[in-house]
């Protein structure tokens, strides 16, 4: 009961925030680890000693960077909250009896669909999804807002109720990923084709990364999945013969034009990257205040959550997410899928920020361990790929 919960507030977060009542989910999720805490029973071995050694050490350097940088108390809670809750519940899902069942995964799978869905209605409807989404939240609404579909499709990019197109793609793109490795059950061809074009929809080049590491896994798996390829291509070429009578959308021309993404990167991650680096402690970062300080000042965005975690949290906790995506790389050595997600998870944290949030909580678990609670014969199987 306590991961639906969790994932359900995690998936409305963004609209909560916007109805001004964002403290609700993080007192939701608060709650949740509290109940993992006090009312299940925890198993403690050496992989569970290391992961809570690793938590309570980066919490230490949080402390030590907070006193060096004379960072206010409140600054220093929301930091808690909002990098710690979250590394918190995975370590306490897979140290409980909490099992990871079959439920966890249709229940993420039908909110993608939802959120999939809301990501169409966005894109070829209303922008604002029917004022749910406040206009004066982005500039995307404020120019579509009263515009007929032949206007603003041009530029715009869907964002679903995840308020960030950067967000929307990094987590459709993951989480068909996620599913398609820890799922037993198939993801149909059509359905694919229906998620991969919503998270296109985003314009986001994350999603087109994430989908080429995923077709190439697909083309590899057998010849008869090829259709699954034949499919996607199909859908797109359709899509693009839909776009020629006009012109070609911004959510193409974002992620296709090499020359515009090569300027883009210069201009934009490149140069934010290389400003707050050199304004900040290699070691000790900038303290838990200044990402927010800097995008009150300069309405500017780490672009990255390794950076930002290094910024806010000292070195030691990016060192220790790559850390737990290594650890899980090698323990499924002998599975492509897992690595190809577990490499995409390290990418799209390296180039954006949407791993920070709270709808990512729900893959918190799978970068700590998700094998603890079963048996070794479905260990292994998991390991070698069969269950997908």
């Amino acid at each position: 009961m306590v991961p639906f919960v969790v994932i359900s507030f995690g998936t409305f977060a963004t609209v909560l925030a916007y109805k001004g009542i964002d403290f609700l989910y993080w007192l939701v999720f608060f709650l949740a680890v509290l109940a993992l805490l006090l009312f299940k029973r925890h198993r403690l071995n050496l992989d569970i000693s290391i992961l809570m050694s690793l938590f309570f050490f980066n919490i230490c350097m949080l402390l030590i960077s907070s006193i060096v940088f004379n960072t206010m108390p409140e600054d220093i809670i929301k930091a808690l909250v909002h990098y710690f809750l979250p590394f918190s519940f995975g370590i306490l899902m897979i140290s409980s009896r909490v099992k990871i069942l079959a439920s966890y995964y249709d229940y993420w799978y039908f909110l993608l669909l939802v959120i999939t869905f809301l990501a169409y209605v966005q894109y070829f409807f209303s922008p604002t999804l029917w004022s749910l989404i406040p206009t004066e939240s982005s500039k995307l609404f404020e120019y579509s807002e009263n515009q007929p579909f032949t206007s603003y499709m041009l530029y715009f990019r869907a964002t679903s109720i995840l308020g960030s197109p950067q967000v929307w793609a990094a987590f459709s793109a993951l989480s068909i990923l996620a599913l398609t490795a820890f799922r037993e059950k198939k993801i149909g061809p059509f359905v694919l084709a229906f998620l991969w074009l919503g998270a296109f929809l985003s314009g986001g080049k994350i999603a087109v990364l994430i989908f080429i590491m995923y077709a190439f896994y697909i083309f590899r798996a057998s010849f008869i999945n090829t259709l699954y390829l034949a499919t996607f291509f199909l859908t797109g070429y359709l899509l693009y013969i839909f776009f020629f009578e006009f012109e070609l959308p911004r959510i193409i021309e974002h992620v296709t034009g090499l020359t515009r993404i090569f300027e883009e990167e210069e201009d934009g991650r490149l140069s934010i990257w290389a400003k707050i680096y050199s304004d900040m402690n290699w070691f000790l970062g900038g303290g838990p205040s200044y990402i927010n300080n800097l995008d009150s000042k300069t309405n500017l965005v780490a672009e990255s959550y390794i950076l930002q975690t290094w910024v806010e949290l000292t070195i030691i906790f990016p060192l220790t997410f790559i850390y737990l995506i290594v650890r899980q790389v090698y323990y499924y050595h002998d599975s492509l899928i897992h690595i190809i997600f577990y490499g995409a998870v390290l990418v799209s944290t390296i180039s954006s920020h949407a791993f920070s949030h709270p709808i990512f909580i729900v893959m918190w678990p799978f970068l700590v361990n998700h094998c603890i609670n079963k048996s070794s014969y479905e260990t292994n199987k998991v390991k070698k790929g069969s269950l997908i």
